[in-house]
């Protein structure tokens, strides 16, 4: 089976810009997520009366679509370890769960273990309908602790805004 992928550039909407690195490892993350399936990538703008949540500068978000059927969600966004920040990416399902945790770019120094495959499988399955605690219900990292932190910080309010935006009909 042929997989197709239409390739969207990024363009800073709100003031985010995506590296060509990071946007090569959201397509290679996307293609093999969805292995065999045929699916397109449509960037979903946010409504006006969202104008000074946290989309503004740090989000940007995909429907995933197959021919007929949306296949999930996905949002690239951006949090801050203890000096630089880094861009990680979240695939939603149709019910706003989190089916996969991926950090697409780690700028800093110190703290990259919160790249792990294994550590960020913890937020699988996650959604609004809980709030986690790093340290308590997210494994805390020596070496990490602010990196790890704020991608617990920033999983959960993505969480929250998606449910939010579906439950408004946006997605």
């Amino acid at each position: 089976m042929k997989i197709f992928l239409v390739i969207s550039l990024f363009i800073s909407i709100n003031g985010f810009d995506l590296s060509s690195r990071a946007e090569k490892k959201l397509e290679k993350t996307l293609v093999k997520h969805f292995t065999g399936k045929s699916f397109s990538r449509f960037e979903i703008d946010f409504p006006s009366n969202r104008a000074n949540d946290i989309w503004d500068e740090n989000i940007l978000l995909y429907r995933l679509k197959s021919s007929r059927d949306t296949l999930g969600y996905v949002t690239v966004s951006r949090a801050k370890g203890r000096y630089d920040y880094f861009d990680f990416m979240i695939i939603y399902s149709l019910c706003m769960e989190v089916e996969l945790v991926q950090v697409l770019v780690y700028r800093s120094e110190h703290g990259g273990e919160i790249a792990a495959r294994r550590w960020l499988n913890q937020f699988k399955s996650s959604s609004a309908s809980r709030e986690l605690s790093y340290g308590k219900d997210v494994e805390a990292i020596s070496g990490a602790t602010l990196s790890g932190a704020s991608i617990t910080d920033a999983i959960n309010s993505l969480n929250m805004l998606m449910a939010e935006l579906r439950k408004e009909g946006i997605l």
